[in-house]
């Protein structure tokens, strides 16, 4: 058998001598929990002769070269310290459970995780499940999972737990935009949550109420574009004209509309300093001011609403 752990190659030995497992070497130990010799009496050994490397069977499969292609550490937005991939089967429980999502393969205490893959930090006592290490804790996805929205004071997270959970867009102006009424009805869908809140959105009320507006780009910056968006070229001789841009009907309306709600009208004004900005309706704008949101346009903090007649 070949393992990570030494650069040769182990065979089983039926020798029983008081030997004891080299596995207890590394950070994790010897997950037979082998401290020294005369331990080991009935164990399984793999062994190399040439190097007197011995290793219990528990921690040559653990670290076998089948299993080496695995993620062996990983950093997590909720601990400070790298987490190590651990083999032992212990009745451990993930902390996840703790955390602002859960855990993600519904983790609620001890002895619930037999035969999950773990990830965890020694020193720290800290251990998180596979799906939790690698899926929604992993310090590579945590950018893409939250979102600061103007429906909410906190960033929402997003939430795998499919509980019967109900979109709270349906509580503000307009409803929810999948049209939830109550609780059972978001089976499969995507949920964004403010776990200390108890606050969920679904994936078309995020976009909705979303601050973070996407960037649209411009024509000559797209690939492919069609030869009506590139410039034509100039003539000799011919003056150019300016004509009006057309406007299309109810394009006034749309700009006068609310930027949080899209429905009523632009009536109020957000003070913070020496500057203000008229952008949304009273409604919209009592509800951000009531929340500690910031002005929608520059982020800045809302000192005063007022109405505009």
């Amino acid at each position: 058998m070949q393992v990570s752990l030494h650069r040769h190659q182990l065979s089983l030995s039926n020798r029983d001598n008081g030997w004891a497992c080299d596995g207890r070497h590394t950070t994790a130990g010897c997950l037979q929990k082998c401290t020294g010799f005369d331990q080991t009496k009935g164990w399984k050994r793999y062994r190399c002769a040439a190097c007197d490397y011995d290793l219990c069977v528990t921690c040559a499969r653990a670290y076998s070269v089948e299993k080496s292609n695995e993620i062996q550490q990983v950093q997590v937005t909720t601990h400070q310290h790298t987490l190590r991939r651990d083999y032992r089967d212990n009745g451990w429980s993930c902390d996840g459970k703790n955390e602002a999502l859960g855990c993600l393969r519904g983790c609620t205490g001890f002895s619930q995780s037999k035969g999950w893959k773990r990830y965890r930090c020694s020193a720290c006592d800290y251990d998180l499940c596979g799906k939790c290490a690698l899926i929604q804790y992993s310090s590579q996805n945590s950018s893409q999972n939250i979102v600061k929205t103007s429906a909410h004071r906190h960033s929402l997270q997003l939430s795998q737990r499919d509980n019967g959970w109900a979109c709270d867009g349906r509580k503000l102006r307009g409803g929810c935009r999948k049209g939830c009424t109550g609780f059972n009805q978001t089976r499969g869908w995507v949920r964004y949550r403010c776990k200390s809140c108890d606050f969920d959105l679904c994936e078309q009320c995020t976009k909705k109420y979303s601050l973070s507006q996407p960037r649209v780009p411009e024509a000559d910056n797209i690939p492919n574009a069609s030869p009506s968006l590139a410039p034509k070229p100039k003539q000799r001789g011919v003056k150019e004209t300016k004509k009006p841009a057309a406007k299309s009907p109810g394009d006034g309306e749309l700009d006068n509309c609310c930027c949080i709600c899209m429905d009523e009208e632009k009536n109020a004004v957000l003070v913070h300093g020496e500057t203000s900005h008229l952008c949304c309706c009273y409604s919209c704008a009592k509800n951000l001011k009531a929340q500690n949101s910031p002005c929608p346009i520059c982020r800045a903090p809302i000192e005063s609403v007022f109405l505009c007649y």
